[in-house]
């Protein structure tokens, strides 16, 4: 994955993120700090992960194990 990759993929699916857990969690802050260490471990993991697959299930579920855990 290249920079401009990771910014596209950023671009398209930081704000839904966001409103998907803002909707569970009600706490801007908290949300913002959630979406944002789900795209860091993204980034960190992007030689691992298979990106083959539906990268927006993958962050939405991310999204949605950090607001539970």
């Amino acid at each position: 994955m290249t920079t401009q990759n990771f910014k596209d993929i950023f671009l398209t699916y930081y704000n839904p993120l966001c409103n998907y857990a803002l909707s569970i969690l009600h706490d801007e802050v908290l949300v913002e700090d959630i979406v944002q260490e789900v795209f860091l471990h993204f980034w960190n993991q992007r030689h691992t992960i298979d990106l083959s697959g539906n990268i927006k299930s993958y962050l939405f579920t991310s999204t949605k194990n950090q607001i539970f855990e």
